[in-house]
């Protein structure tokens, strides 16, 4: 097999993808914790498990971190994606137009911001009851 053979579907495949569609995965994996055990987590309202873990999470869109842990406010953390500024200058630079606008229709450029989320957990105030009842419904 000549060079030519070999190369040429490669050349081909790279002209008509781009550099970020070829070689990045559209998943990026977060490291999630908090500083109370026991915490639950939810990612876009959907358990994931007990805090710490990781999460394999679509780095094309953002995503909503819920923690929740009884005797404990709720907490929410963003996590956005933006796009990679890397990927961007090497299809530029490797690559031809069709591959930047591949990679921009698709979405491939796209990154997490952070790979670690570490939220502290806030304890819930009970607030006093002005009834005679006694009060431990809040």
């Amino acid at each position: 097999m000549s060079r030519l053979q070999f190369f040429a579907p490669l050349v081909l495949f790279f002209s008509l993808t781009g550099c970020a569609t070829a070689f990045k995965s559209t998943q990026e994996t977060v490291h999630i914790s908090s500083d109370v055990g026991c915490t639950h987590v939810y990612v876009d309202g959907v358990y994931r498990g007990v805090a710490p873990l990781r999460v394999p999470m679509n780095a094309k869109h953002d995503h909503v971190i819920t923690f929740k842990r009884q005797g404990y406010s709720t907490q929410h953390f963003f996590l956005g994606s933006s796009v990679s500024t890397d990927w961007i200058l090497i299809d530029l630079f490797l690559g031809s137009i069709y591959a930047v606008i591949v990679d921009a229709m698709t979405g491939a450029w796209k990154t997490l911001n952070t790979k670690v989320v570490h939220v502290p957990m806030i304890p819930a105030v009970r607030h006093p009851c002005n009834t005679s009842s006694g009060c431990d419904n809040y």
